[in-house]
């Protein structure tokens, strides 16, 4: 016979674990979203919309590569050209560039960096 205490306990026991595991999961969803992916992409210059903060490059990993992806660019971004300071003035279509930034998860980079490099 099932004592009314037994059921209590092993109610009581369950919910305890229940909730504990919800309480490790939800950090770790959370950790999940938020992180980003460290990332270089290079490539020529497609066109740059200083309105909406946004550059568009051709090219990939190697000179093959020839897909188009979308950057964008902020304040906080460093403008560079060779390594040392540029202004974005200096930026126009076609010129080839090396960014450096963080992968959204809708695999949009946000520049941290982005440098100037003469063509290929």
């Amino acid at each position: 016979m099932i004592k009314p205490w037994g059921i209590f306990l092993t109610l009581t026991l369950a919910l305890a674990v229940c909730a504990s595991q919800a309480a490790v999961a939800a950090p770790q969803k959370a950790a999940k979203e938020k992180t980003v992916h460290k990332t270089q992409w290079q490539g020529h210059i497609v066109r740059i919309s200083t309105d909406k903060s946004t550059m568009s490059i051709r090219g990939g990993r190697s000179p093959k590569d020839n897909f188009e992806r979308m950057v964008m660019f902020d304040p906080s971004t460093q403008w560079t050209k060779g390594g040392k300071d540029a202004t974005q003035d200096e930026f126009k279509d076609g010129a080839f560039v090396i960014v450096e930034g963080n992968v959204d998860k809708k695999g949009m980079l946000h520049a941290e960096r982005i440098d100037l490099r003469l063509p290929r």
